[in-house]
């Protein structure tokens, strides 16, 4: 599913509606609770897409707790890069 919502977020014109239906809330919840590496480091590039030139859905993403479940998952292993363009 992750990696669906990934690809999706990289055409702008879906921006608002994958909003709407909640795909920021899930891919938080997704950084904060999934044990698969490979569904987190989705999440994040995501979250980096979506917030890659538009401020608003950045600020939608601090409002959902992505700051918090961004800087966590800097700690991990996995790839920094999507965590770091998404703050």
């Amino acid at each position: 599913m992750a990696d669906a919502l990934r690809n999706l977020s990289t055409v702008p014109e879906v921006w608002q509606a994958l909003v709407d239906e909640g795909v920021i809330r899930v891919m938080v919840g997704l950084l904060d609770r999934c044990a698969v590496a490979g569904a987190k480091e989705h999440a994040a590039e995501c979250l980096q897409n979506l917030t890659s030139s538009n401020d608003g859905l950045r600020h939608a993403v601090m409002s959902e707790g992505g700051l918090r479940s961004l800087l966590l998952y800097l700690d991990g292993p996995l790839p920094q890069e999507p965590a770091v363009s998404a703050l």
